[in-house]
This record gives structure tokens, C-alpha cells and sequence, in this order.
């Protein structure tokens, strides 16, 4: 027995001679006809590495993998979890950002009175929103004010307000353009 065990297994081109003079039966290797070593578990030839349980294994539909999902419907899926005051607030800040660019272009170039104030009124109305919603007045009250309330979070997003700031800023860069000529 020990002898069996050290001994290395058939080269392919043997598989076929050994099948001719061993028969398969049941308990035989359907590759070379040796007996199996478990024929009722995993059905192991000792002299062909021939192995029934994986062989049935390959045939198993039940245990091919499903396709995954393409990487647009993915990020789709992610898309549709974000939620919807990240989308607000994205679009006031692309807004904001576009306005800004829009204003450094029609302001002139270099160091000047017009730039100086445009962006010190930003940096006040900034200001202003930041300690107006730690003051708790009664913001939100324009039509398109949106506020969210959870558990233990309130979001105020503030669209009315913006739109008005963004008309008022409008008006005084209009006013800032006229005097300049």
C-alpha cells in the first residue's frame, strides 16, 4: 500500500491504453479505469489525478456566477442614495461659483475699488447667513426656502433667499458699472 502512494501518476498519453485494459465500472476512474479511491464521496483517482466531485461541480448551474453590474449602473445606484439637499446644495454652489466667475470677467482687471467691493459683500453676506442660522431668526419664511428636520439635524437651505441675494447682487454690480463710466 505504502508503495501506491509514492507512486506517480500516468502520463496523459497512458490514459487511454490503461481505459482499454480497465473497463470504467462505477467505482473505476472514467479517465484511465483505475479504481476510485472514494467512489461514494469525492471519487478520487490515485493514478490519473481525476476528481468525480469536481467534474459534477462544472455542470452545476446553480453555482455559476451571475454577471455583475456594469459600472454605469453603479454609480446610477449611487446617484439615487445621495440625497436630495446634496443636490440642492450643489446647485446653489455651482451657482454661486458661476456667478462669481461671471463677475470676475465683467469687473476690471487688476487691483481696484469695484473687485474690492464685490468681494467684501461676499464675504459679508457669507458671514451674515453663517450667524443669522446660529441666532435662530426666523429664517425660511420666503417662497422656495427649503428646511429639513431629523432627528437630531436641521438643514435650512435658503433657495428664496438666494435668489434674492443673487438679484441684489446683480443691482449693485449694475450700479458699480454705471458709475464707473
Amino acid at each position: 500500500m505504502p508503495s501506491d502512494i509514492l507512486r506517480e501518476p500516468a502520463p496523459p498519453a497512458e490514459y487511454p491504453v490503461a481505459a482499454a485494459l480497465h473497463p470504467p465500472a462505477a467505482d473505476n476512474c472514467p479517465r484511465c479505469g483505475q479504481p476510485l479511491v472514494d467512489p461514494a464521496g469525492l471519487g478520487w483517482c490515485k493514478m490519473c489525478g481525476y476528481c468525480r466531485s469536481l467534474e459534477s461541480e462544472k455542470t452545476n448551474h446553480l453555482l455559476a456566477a451571475a454577471p455583475g453590474p456594469t459600472r454605469g449602473a453603479v454609480l446610477a445606484g449611487v446617484a439615487g442614495h445621495i440625497p436630495l439637499w446634496f443636490w440642492i446644495l450643489l446647485v446653489d454652489v455651482g451657482g454661486m461659483a458661476g456667478l462669481s466667475l461671471a463677475a470676475g470677467q465683467l469687473l476690471p482687471a487688476g487691483n481696484c475699488l469695484p473687485r474690492a467691493l464685490w468681494t467684501s459683500v461676499q464675504i459679508a453676506v457669507g458671514l451674515l447667513l453663517i450667524f443669522a442660522g446660529r441666532l435662530h431668526l426666523p429664517l425660511g419664511r420666503l417662497p422656495g426656502d427649503f428646511t429639513w428636520r431629523g432627528k437630531n439635524t436641521v438643514v435650512y437651505f435658503p433657495l428664496g433667499a438666494s435668489i434674492l441675494l443673487s438679484i441684489l447682487l446683480s443691482l449693485i454690480l449694475f450700479v458699480i458699472g454705471r458709475f464707473k463710466r
